[in-house]
């Protein structure tokens, strides 16, 4: 019986909004960073997540990934820790859309502090990462595409970590 008293909980929860509120150039301070998305698997997946700060605050942060195709989503996260360290899932982002290899996300907390806002300079000093994984279904812990964000941006990796939670 508890069971069936989670089920409208769970329909509630999964039903968050799918479309991102379109950003016009005026709602940016002007504070922005690219990092590139290397390849993690061999689908020979890469790209970039731009970083803008928004005049209301938190970020917007804009995927383009190369290489997508067919009418798959791939589901993109914040992960604290490098590649490398199979470090804890902090925010979850639009999935890309294969056909167009793009996504669109606004970013305000971070699931460890959801009482501060996560501005610019938080995110400079981050120790984190960017997750982008082949689906959400069987291929939901392969990677294809990630990259080191914040303060690990200048990390070499030597290796990407399979990402156990989402």
């Amino acid at each position: 019986m508890k069971l069936l008293a989670l089920i409208p909980l769970v329909i509630l929860l999964s039903c968050g909004n799918d479309e991102q509120e379109p950003v016009a150039s005026g709602d940016f301070t002007g504070n922005e960073v690219v990092y590139n998305l290397y390849s993690a698997s061999e689908f020979g997946i890469s790209g970039t997540a731009h970083f803008r700060e928004l005049t209301s605050g938190g970020l917007d942060v804009s995927i383009q990934l190369l290489n997508t195709t067919g009418e798959i989503f791939h589901p993109v996260h914040l992960h604290a820790g490098s590649v490398r360290e199979d470090g804890p899932l902090v925010s979850v982002l639009e999935p890309v859309y294969g056909m167009s290899g793009e996504s669109n996300s606004q970013v305000t907390f971070l699931m460890t502090n959801e009482t501060k806002t996560f501005t610019y300079s938080d995110l400079l000093k981050f120790d984190g990462s960017i997750r982008i994984h082949l689906d959400g279904g069987p291929g939901q812990n392969i990677l294809v595409a990630a990259a080191n964000i914040g303060e690990n941006n200048n990390l070499i990796s030597d290796g990407i970590a399979i990402c156990n939670e989402w």
